[in-house]
């Protein structure tokens, strides 16, 4: 079990490192949400635990979530706080 979740933390640190401004979402929940490659979604808690990961998830499913307001983009206060949480993965400016 300790590989898959090895695994899972690999993934994540990967599309943290490729993610976007654009690719991280939030809920209304506070959790993070970090858009990964090939329809990968990670869902964090407010912490930066993980609590799960959808895969297959369309654009065209995301872009239905935004707009219904499941997801949404960050503001840029919850941008900084996503930063300064996640500063040793992202490569941001």
């Amino acid at each position: 079990m300790e590989s898959f979740y090895k695994t899972i933390k690999r993934e994540l640190i990967n599309d943290l490192k490729k993610a976007r401004l654009s690719d991280i979402l939030i809920q209304d929940d506070g959790c993070w949400l970090v858009e990964g490659a090939n329809g990968r979604v990670h869902i964090l808690k407010p912490d930066g635990e993980v609590i799960t990961i959808m895969n297959n998830i369309s654009k065209s499913n995301l872009q239905k979530r935004i707009r219904s307001s499941k997801w949404e983009n960050l503001t840029l206060e919850q941008q900084n706080k996503f930063k300064d949480d996640f500063i040793d993965y992202i490569n941001w400016k």
